[in-house]
Formats: structure tokens, sequence, C-alpha cells
């Protein structure tokens, strides 16, 4: 049972309303006003918010099959923000613990899609290497020859296995380690983490922006797991596009094609779409007014939370 038909909240600030329902005389107004944050709503929403749920947003899902069939539809309105939160409002009830299973399980299955084509470049590019050619690497390992890439696209950077020419027989080594070949891999994610964490830290932890915004620390942290995306989005993107340049690859030359067109454009369209995530955020699912404020100072904090946090990640994982 929702804490909401218990507890009379307002959907924005989370102010208590049980004292204005014990203003009134004899019968229950339709609609009512939050003497806190001045946000209009239906007293029906308020008492029965689970009728505000939508039928096409993953985070309302009432199971695994209902999250996977809603993906699709939650994906194409993140596209353009202000389509997601003109209909993802304060009034939409909040399941953060659902997104976080979707996340993790929507993670999970695009890292092992875009492993297919990461561990064919692998394949192409230890054929070419070690063996001179695909025919030649089956003839000489086996089986062996044609799994191991594929485990090693999934388990990269983390653990790498490598076989043995001589004796047909499994290493293992740790590429992690090798911090400035993993720079153009994780370089994007650390970008757009420190974007995500400074809007937060805006939203959240500034006084004078949580005053005027008068806002309920869950819908900073909605926005947060779902802008979160656009890190899946670069970790993954800049795997297949090094995939791709590895399968592409004549002979030992490699020329870096995809991942430079990853660099120029993917990650500046990643950027500016976080950016207009959070501008929407504000403007449209969240209705602070005034705001331009607010826009300025997370614009501007955001990028360089990011531009600090890649610096520093830069100088502790020696990625120069």
């Amino acid at each position: 049972m929702e804490q909401a038909k218990h507890t009379p909240i307002c959907p924005k600030c989370g102010y208590d309303q049980r004292g204005e329902i014990a203003t009134w005389e004899s019968v229950c107004p339709v609609e009512g006003r939050c003497p806190e944050c001045g946000l209009g709503f239906a007293w029906r929403d308020i008492f029965d918010p689970v009728r505000m749920e939508l039928g096409w947003n993953v985070e309302h899902a009432h199971s695994l099959w209902e999250m996977f069939k809603r993906t699709p539809r939650t994906l194409l309105r993140l596209m353009i923000p202000y389509f997601y939160w003109r209909s993802v409002g304060v009034e939409t009830p909040i399941r953060l613990w659902v997104l976080v299973r979707w996340q993790v399980l929507f993670s999970l299955v695009l890292h092992l899609l875009v492993s297919i084509p990461y561990g064919m470049g692998i394949w192409n590019r230890s054929s070419i290497q070690a063996y001179g050619s695909l025919g030649e690497l089956f003839n000489q390992t086996g089986w062996k020859g044609l799994l191991v890439p594929f485990v090693n696209a999934i388990a990269y950077p983390w653990v790498s296995l490598e076989i043995s020419y001589k004796n047909n027989s499994f290493s293992i080594w740790y590429p992690a380690s090798q911090g400035g070949g993993l720079s153009s891999l994780f370089g994007p994610v650390f970008l757009l983490m420190g974007m995500v964490l400074l809007w937060a830290i805006v939203m959240l932890a500034i006084p004078v922006t949580r005053r005027q915004a008068k806002l309920r620390a869950r819908h900073v942290v909605r926005a947060a797991l779902i802008s979160g995306l656009a890190m899946l989005f670069a970790y993954q993107g800049s795997r297949l596009a090094e995939g791709i340049d590895e399968w592409t690859r004549v002979g030992l030359m490699l020329n870096n094609i995809y991942q430079g067109l990853f660099g120029a454009v993917v990650m500046p369209a990643l950027v500016l779409w976080l950016m207009m995530f959070w501008w929407f955020a504000v403007i449209t699912g969240w209705k602070v007014r005034p705001c331009s404020a607010i826009i300025v100072l997370g614009t501007v904090a955001s990028l360089l939370g990011g531009v600090v946090l890649l610096y520093v990640a830069s100088m502790l994982f020696g990625w120069y």
C-alpha cells in the first residue's frame, strides 16, 4: 500500500497536507494547493498516487516482462528529454528501486550485445597478429581460439585471457593495471559522471537553490539515475567504436576512424543530451519558477565538475 494513502503529502516538496485536510468542514474539495511550495493538485491524486502511474514508463513496471516491453518506449521518449519530462512531472510516483533494477538489467544486456562486435574485433586482431588468418587461428587453437576473444570482450578491462601458441593453454592477465590505454574507454564516463554529480549537488546541497526549487530529494535522485544512462552509452559506445575499428583494420594498420567519430560526434551529443535532460527537468518536469539562475548555475557547475573529475581520474590512473 502506498505511503501517501496514510500520509497525504505534496508530491513536489513533501509537505504534510493533513493540516489542510483538517480545515475541511463538510466535503472534500476537488483541487487544492500546497501552502509550502504553491503546487496545485487534484486531491484524488494525493490520496491515490497509483492512478498517476504511466503505462509506458519502466519505472512503473510491476514485472520483468513489463520492464522489457516498456524499455523501447521509455528510451524513445528519453531521446528528446522534453517529451519525457512533459509526462513525468512531480505528481508522477517515484519508484527508485525499480529504476535501479532496470538499469542493472539493461546495462548487462547492452554489455553482452556490444561484446559481440567488440569480440569480433579482438578476434580479428589476434588472428592477424599471432596467426596470420582466421583459418590458421582455428587450426592451431581449435574452439579455444574462437571462444577466448568473446570472453575477453565481456571481461575487459578487468580480466583478460590469452592462449599460448605452443601448448594451447590459457593464461590470465589484468589489463586494468595499464591505465594509459584505458583513457578512451573511461575518460568519457568520468566526464559525464562529474556533470551528473554536480547537477545533483546544485539541486540538493546548495541552500539557495534548495529553497528556490522546494523539491523533494527523491526527484533529484530519480533524475540522477536516469541521466546516468549517458555514462552507460558513453562506455558502451566507446567499446563498440573500438571493436569496429579492430574488425575493419587492414593488416597491422589501425586507423581509429570510428573512435574518432565517437569522440567528435557521439560524445558532444551525449553532453548536450545530459544538459537538456536537466534543463527540462527543472523547467518542465519540476516546474521551478523562477528557474534561470538554477539553469545557469547547474550548467556551469556541471561542465566544470565534469572536467575536474576527468582531470583527477587522469592523474590517478595515469591517463596522459
